[in-house]
């Protein structure tokens, strides 16, 4: 951990030098880009973090959270990059990013507001939305848990673009997952587990909105949509309701959903293996989208994609995987992939004192399964033609 720190000091050192000795960061030219780009995505009014940074006094009020979060990494919660592009809409903080914030801090937080600085306006009204059952309100307190159901496939719709949400409780429902199904399901709470070959993708703030290209779409291919939403207790009694709308298209190409599994493993104490998915396309695809689905235990996660050839390239990876800041990763442009392309996904679990979830006790054995306490070792895929 010292060693950690002190790096942050040397690089933190040596950029203050480029800006120089006696430049003072200014909130509207330096500060407030930085929180547009990195923040704002998240934290809004109506957003899923904590308090808003819409306003410079809420930023100077949590200033010093800020640098804390921020020199540690721990924020923004995406740190997930890939070589094709951005694959979140919070992006992660540069070292240059560090520094200016820092040094506002130091330095008094200097600089005003930016003229007409303000709350954005809400969200108009959502159209096209489905009938969406009544679900009951959030628990109070304890760990987060999930809410499971399903809805019919609306008649009529058979071809499907992408889609749209909102959380009438954004900060206690964080993120939601769609797939088919050809069972109903009333609502009913349940584990982590996706639970379907058929995912569709995962619905979060601080993600691209779901949406196919033109030309291309989603099949129903089952007579019930299945939701499954992750919800976080805050201590109020919140609404667990959502609205939800497909966003219909012209007959196009089917998208095809692909899903990876390493069924029946084990993750012995004091162990840190590694658990690898394989799959070679037998024809040329355009790769959309990946989901790996991995919980407490898993720490990195890599999807490599291996042209016949070609050096392998990295279409995902994050060295701080965490199942609750999951979304839809979604490629800047589709990847164009020939024949014979091996999609590669390795992900690493940790079952050591290093694990959050052996905090305070021995580890013991992980087998894989639904629980919170148990581990899954999946990737979705939305392959196009």
């Amino acid at each position: 951990m010292l060693l950690r720190w002190l790096g942050v000091g040397a690089w933190a050192a040596g950029s203050w030098a480029l800006l120089g000795r006696d430049a003072e960061p200014d909130y509207a030219s330096d500060i407030r880009p930085i929180l547009d780009r990195s923040c704002m995505p998240c934290h809004t009014e109506s957003g899923v973090g904590p308090f808003s940074f819409a306003r410079q006094e809420s930023v100077v009020r949590h200033s010093a959270l800020i640098r804390v979060q921020a020199l540690s990494g721990s924020m923004p919660p995406t740190p997930y990059t890939s070589d094709f592009g951005p694959i979140s809409l919070a992006p992660p903080l540069s070292d240059e990013d560090r520094v200016l914030l820092q040094r506002w801090i130091r330095q008094g937080k200097p600089g005003t507001a930016s003229p007409g600085e303000r709350e954005p306006s809400p969200p108009a009204a959502m159209e096209g939305g489905l009938q969406m059952p009544t679900l009951p309100k959030l628990r109070l307190e304890g760990a987060p848990y999930g809410l499971e159901y399903t809805i019919p496939v609306p008649e009529g719709i058979t071809d499907i673009t992408g889609w749209d949400w909102r959380a009438e409780s954004p900060r206690s429902v964080r993120r939601v997952l769609l797939s088919w199904s050809d069972e109903p399901i009333a609502p009913r709470e349940t584990a982590f587990e996706f639970g379907s070959e058929k995912v569709i993708g995962m619905l979060a703030p601080g993600y691209a909105a779901y949406r196919l290209p033109e030309g291309t779409s989603l099949k129903p291919e089952g007579r019930y949509l299945r939701i499954q939403q992750w919800m976080h207790p805050s201590g109020r009694a919140e609404s667990a309701q959502i609205a939800l709308a497909p966003v219909a298209a012209r007959a196009g190409d089917a998208a095809q959903l692909l899903s990876l599994n390493h069924p029946g493993f084990e993750i012995k104490p004091e162990s840190n293996p590694v658990l690898t998915l394989r799959h070679t396309l037998d024809r040329a695809a355009r790769l959309h989208s990946v989901l790996p689905e991995a919980r407490f235990y898993a720490s990195r996660v890599t999807v490599r994609l291996i042209e016949p050839g070609k050096p392998s390239r990295v279409a995902f990876h994050t060295l701080r995987w965490s199942p609750l800041w999951t979304g839809h990763f979604a490629f800047p442009k589709p990847i164009s992939l020939p024949k014979g392309t091996e999609i590669v996904a390795e992900i690493q679990y940790n079952n050591d004192e290093r694990c959050p979830m052996n905090e305070g006790k021995k580890p013991e054995l992980i087998l894989s399964g639904p629980g919170i306490n148990q581990e899954a070792c999946r990737l979705h895929m939305v392959l196009l033609p």
